[in-house]
């Protein structure tokens, strides 16, 4: 019998610090909490269930919307905080900090990911420039047929 060893990679956690603030006998009060976040196999299956999409493909990422990412970021918080609600998530994060969340989540799940396609992107803008590839929406010449 061949016996091969598989060995897991470390999953990547993050440290998330919340600052908050409450009405506290009708004063304003700051708060900070920290949390630590793990997109584990667990994770990504209680965020496919919620969602209904499969972010094992780039394109449920790239097209992810605010509705669906709260859910993914609340599965996130559920391996070390399983107390927390989604309720509770969507109070704790800005949208103007969508952006980040989302580019998080991804590093998250598929560490460096982010940065390769970041890295694409520039590439593609270079041969745009130089003009070695189509423009998005630019008209391409017809295919001539024989």
């Amino acid at each position: 019998m061949d016996i091969k060893p598989f060995e897991s990679a470390a999953l990547g956690v993050v440290k998330l610090v919340v600052h908050t603030a409450e009405l506290e006998n009708g004063e304003i009060k700051e708060t900070q909490k920290t949390y630590h976040l793990v997109m584990d196999f667990n994770a990504m299956a209680l965020a496919m269930e919620k969602t209904e999409l499969d972010f094992t493909i780039a394109e449920s990422w790239v097209k992810i919307s605010l509705s669906n990412l709260l859910p993914v970021c609340w599965a996130a918080f559920h391996r070390f905080h399983p107390e927390v609600t989604v309720e509770e998530v969507g109070r704790m994060l800005s949208p103007a900090k969508l952006w980040d969340v989302k580019t998080m989540l991804m590093d998250l799940a598929y560490p460096g990911w982010t940065d390769r396609i970041v890295a694409a992107a520039e590439e593609l803008k270079k041969q745009q420039e130089e003009g070695q590839a189509p423009i998005q929406g630019e008209a391409q010449p017809a295919a001539e047929s024989a």
